[in-house]
Order: structure tokens, then C-alpha cells, then sequence
């Protein structure tokens, strides 16, 4: 009689029910193999197509005009005597408010941001020589304003503050900037902005899988890049902030499935 190997197993009873109770132990565990084995080429079916796609940009650009100039104006007067520097430092601003109004500025545009006063005797390093004025004041108006062609005109023209005699800049050889022009309505055209970038991502995407003999089946993920300002006609030495036409830019990337 046929011995099994382990004299613990109930397969080595000797009669026709253990044998039977072996064989259904088998077939149960084959059946569980395949099941599992199905399942995992399944998985590994719908991996490989998850795989299949295709990554794409889409650009937008506009061309827009900005909305609002902002303009530092710092003039500078001396003297040895505080009180009569302070009456030219404010007979100069009154006339710099003048020019600015005749030029087409708003008085409300226009507003007094900083006042500065140097005494030379009173510098923690100063040397005693006395030579010169004691006194050094400079006063900064800032222009906040949506009339562009007034600022620019105001900028164009300043060299008539210097024929009346106002020291234009801050103390120590500074210089007026010029004005910065910005758009500040970036957010009424990003959703527009946005479609177009991706209409455009869809097309490529749709042509290479064409040309692949492929199909699109849906997005798998997108992504968006920051919005950028540039100057639309970019001048060596002028930034874009100096420009008053400027272009919008948006790039979008897009995974697309294949199908």
C-alpha cells in the first residue's frame, strides 16, 4: 500500500473519501491560481493603456495697452538758511503742481510723498568744512494716474521745470525715473487667455495622434503656467515698465489619452 509523506496528513487514510478530499484540495487551489493570475494580466492590461499618451503646450498671447502710469518726481534746493530753503522747496513744488496740471494731469493724481532735510552739521561724520550751503531738502511727488498721454506728455516735456529753475532729482546726483506703465486688469482676460492656450494644445495633440493613427480619449492632467508681462516691442535700455504697449503671455501643458 502506497505510503504518503507526512503520516500526519489525512491523505494517508487509506480509503476513498480522503482521496477524493486531496484531489478537491488541489482543484482549489488551481482555481484560486488562475483567478489570481487573470485578475493581475487584467491590471497589467489597463496599466499599459494608462501609459498611452501624448503631452502637449498650448500658447496664448495679447497684445494690450496698460491702463495706469505711475511717475516719482523728487526735486532738491539748498541754502544756508532753513527757513528760506523751505519757502523755495515749496515755491518749487507749486510750480512742478503747475506744470503737471497744464500738461493734463489731475490735481487729485498728484500727491506729496516724502519731504527730506540735510544739515551738514549735523552729520555724524562731517569734517567742519562749512563750505557751500548748510542745508539740503528734497521733495518727492508721486503720479498716480489713468491719463497716459498726460503723463507721457509731462515726461516728454520736462526740460520746461529746468528752465524755471527747479533742480530736478534727489540730492547727490540722483535721477526722475521714467514712468512706469501698467495693466492692472490681467484678470478680466485670463479666462479667454486660458481657453485659447487650450483650443491650441488640443489641436497639436489631435494632429501628432493623427498622424500616429491614434485617437484622443480624454485629458489626463493639465497644468498652467504663470501669466507673463513683456514689452511688445522690446527697446534695448527700456524695460517693459517703461512701455506703454505690452504683451500678455500663457502657456498650458495637457496630457491627452490615447486611444
Amino acid at each position: 500500500m502506497p505510503q504518503c509523506c507526512d503520516p500526519s496528513s489525512t491523505c494517508c487514510t487509506p480509503n476513498r473519501r480522503s482521496v477524493l478530499g486531496c484531489i478537491a484540495k488541489g482543484l482549489f487551489v488551481l482555481v484560486l491560481v488562475c483567478i489570481l493570475a487573470g485578475g493581475a494580466a487584467e491590471g497589467l492590461r489597463h496599466f499599459g493603456t494608462g501609459d498611452r499618451y501624448v503631452t502637449v503646450k498650448g500658447l496664448a498671447t495679447q497684445d494690450v495697452e496698460a491702463d495706469l502710469a505711475l511717475w516719482s518726481l523728487t526735486h532738491t534746493t539748498t541754502g544756508t538758511d532753513l527757513a528760506q530753503a523751505q519757502a523755495q522747496l515749496d515755491s518749487d513744488g507749486q510750480k512742478l503742481r503747475t506744470y503737471l496740471e497744464a500738461q493734463g494731469v489731475a490735481t487729485k493724481d498728484i500727491r506729496l510723498q516724502s519731504v527730506q532735510v540735510s544739515d551738514k552739521l549735523a552729520q555724524t561724520y562731517s569734517s567742519g568744512d562749512m563750505a557751500g550751503p548748510r542745508y539740503v531738502l528734497a521733495q518727492t511727488f508721486i503720479i498716480r494716474s489713468a491719463a497716459l498721454d498726460a503723463v507721457g506728455k509731462a515726461a516728454e516735456n520736462i526740460g520746461e521745470l529746468v528752465k524755471q529753475g527747479i533742480v530736478l532729482g534727489s540730492p547727490n546726483g540722483g535721477y526722475n525715473s521714467a514712468p512706469q506703465y501698467l495693466f492692472s486688469t490681467l484678470n478680466a482676460i485670463k479666462p479667454d487667455m486660458l481657453i485659447q492656450a487650450t483650443k491650441n494644445a488640443k489641436d497639436s495633440a489631435s494632429s501628432l495622434a493623427e498622424n500616429a493613427g491614434e485617437g484622443l480619449s480624454g485629458i489626463r492632467r493639465a497644468t498652467q503656467g504663470q501669466f507673463e508681462i513683456l514689452a511688445r516691442d522690446p527697446v534695448s535700455g527700456l524695460g517693459e515698465g517703461e512701455q506703454r504697449y505690452k504683451t500678455i503671455r500663457v502657456v498650458v501643458t495637457i496630457d491627452y489619452f490615447l486611444n
